[in-house]
């Protein structure tokens, strides 16, 4: 039986590193992705105990060329992908939007949208002729319409990043690739913890129940 291909980004730490975990758990291959050669390097070795299930490719994925590097060696080292999760995402500083800076913007945007637009075509161009294969996009604060301020920049991206994927969806059901969102539950990250302020448990406790409306998907992600 052919071991699943998982690849996962933004996943040198936080959810993407536990997503890792889990699946490696299940008895998968897993590609990991961190932005720096340093993280990859760090979340690989903490998951050494895994051999060579587990390999590791540091690009940044709010662009083109650092999504087609990962997707390509995920295909030499595997030889398909069968999930991929776009799970990178950047959040900011809990602020109105016209006092972000120019580059804040930026980075937000190319990563929560840019990056995941082009994370889900590049793997379904190549699930597609095979005719098979999932994609997966990390949904957050603001996916389901929640507003709080300070928080529309990354609200906004994440909001849109939902529509998409499921117009996708609708245009690919006929591909026999299944494309959806994972919600998570409240998870304590250091992008949560900056979020929420100072990061302290009593500015988690106060502000989290406000700020994450999320539902969580049990499971959900152990789909081989």
């Amino acid at each position: 039986m052919t071991e699943t291909s998982v690849v996962i980004t933004g996943s040198s730490r936080g959810i993407g590193f536990g997503l890792a975990e889990q699946f490696l758990q299940q008895g998968c291959r897993v590609m990991v992705n961190g932005s720096t050669s340093v993280t990859t390097d760090v979340a690989l070795e903490r998951l050494a105990r895994y051999g060579d299930r587990v390999r590791g490719v540091a690009a940044d994925v709010s662009c083109r060329e650092g999504l087609l590097l990962l997707h390509r060696e995920a295909l030499f080292r595997f030889g398909v992908v069968d999930i991929w999760i776009n799970n990178a995402g950047l959040s900011h500083e809990t602020r109105p939007a016209w006092e972000l800076d120019a580059g804040t913007v930026d980075r937000v945007l190319h990563c929560n949208l840019d990056g995941v637009v082009q994370g889900t075509i590049i793997p379904f161009l190549e699930m597609r002729k095979r005719g098979e294969g999932k994609i997966f996009n990390m949904e957050g604060f603001g996916s389901d319409g929640f507003m709080l301020e300070g928080m529309t920049l990354y609200g906004t991206t994440k909001r849109a990043l939902t529509y998409f994927t499921r117009s996708f969806s609708r245009e690919a059901r006929l591909s026999g690739v299944q494309v959806g969102t994972l919600s998570p539950g409240m998870v304590v990250t250091d992008l949560l913890r900056m979020t929420v302020g100072d990061g302290s448990p009593e500015s988690l406790k106060k502000r989290a129940p406000r700020c994450f409306k999320w539902v969580m998907v049990s499971e959900a992600y152990i789909v081989v």
